[in-house]
């Protein structure tokens, strides 16, 4: 559960060919706070499967890249990041994090009674959730630069892109209100978090008709996972489409696949060699 002095965010942020499976490749990085001046809300009554009734912390954070794979990077900025999951820490300290797929993100500790990630598949979020995620990126993911993001009443983009992120990574039917979701939010006491809600209700309403073929337009997302323990925090970031750090991360990414050609041409070589033996 959510503990301020590990991490002020969220009471849940605690709230055709042949190939070898995929290996994560390893992202180092240190977690800054937003300034100050910008605070996240708590937005009350958040229920979730498996984790009853409580509130929940929404808020943006920044993240910096320090290395990838081992090489350090040269990024000129931190990342505007987000909570994946509803019940898991995250600390200021530096840590190893794993470069994932968006579709297996979140799957650390997804389907535990008892957690408010329960209701994410084992294997994580899934083709369609992570569709929805690009999706949700492309329309209302404002900027890598976190300042640049709106903490007002009228206008809060930061914990409604927040909600919306936690709705559509926990639950299918892409609505905050539905009090038969996997997760929703009971009534708010102010209209701050009234706006809030109302704001990320109308970025879900926009995903309805996303299906599993999308493909990012604006932002590529990318996701990261704890190294060896599954009780913290996964995030999910975005840079732009064809930039430097994008094409840093789809380098490194592409790094752990093995070539499909090559690894076909090996095993039809051994298939070969066996029969030339058995004549």
């Amino acid at each position: 559960m959510y503990n301020k002095s590990i991490f002020p965010m969220a009471a849940f942020c605690v709230l055709g060919a042949i190939s070898s499976p995929l290996a994560a490749q390893t992202v180092d990085f240190s977690l800054t706070l937003e300034q100050s001046s910008n605070p996240g809300a708590s937005y009350e009554n958040m229920h979730a499967a498996g984790a009853g009734s409580q509130s929940s912390y929404a808020i943006g954070f920044q993240i910096e890249v320090t290395g990838i794979a081992g090489t350090p990077t040269t990024f000129d900025t931190p990342f505007a990041s987000f909570c994946t999951e509803l019940a898991e820490p995250v600390s200021t300290s530096s840590y190893t994090y794993d470069l994932d797929d968006v579709e297996g993100v979140a799957s650390g500790r997804a389907g535990e009674i008892g957690t408010a990630s329960s209701a994410i598949p084992a294997g994580g979020i899934g083709d369609l959730a992570a569709a929805r995620v690009r999706a949700l990126f492309d329309n209302h993911y404002q900027s890598t630069d976190l300042s640049e993001w709106t903490f007002s009443a009228n206008s809060p983009s930061s914990q409604a892109f927040q909600l919306a992120l936690w709705e559509v990574t926990h639950d299918v039917d892409l609505s905050l209100l539905n009090t038969s979701g996997s997760i929703y939010l009971g009534e708010q006491s102010s209209q701050s978090l009234t706006a809030g809600v109302a704001l990320a209700q109308s970025w879900l309403d926009e995903l309805v008709d996303v299906t599993t073929s999308y493909t990012s337009t604006t932002w590529d997302v990318w996701a990261i996972e704890n190294v060896g323990d599954p009780g913290n925090q996964d995030i999910l970031f975005a840079t732009s489409i064809d930039s430097p750090e994008s094409e840093a991360f789809s380098q490194y990414r592409a790094s752990a696949v093995p070539e499909p050609s090559s690894t076909l041409l090996l095993a039809l070589g051994g298939m070969l060699a066996l029969v030339y033996r058995r004549r």
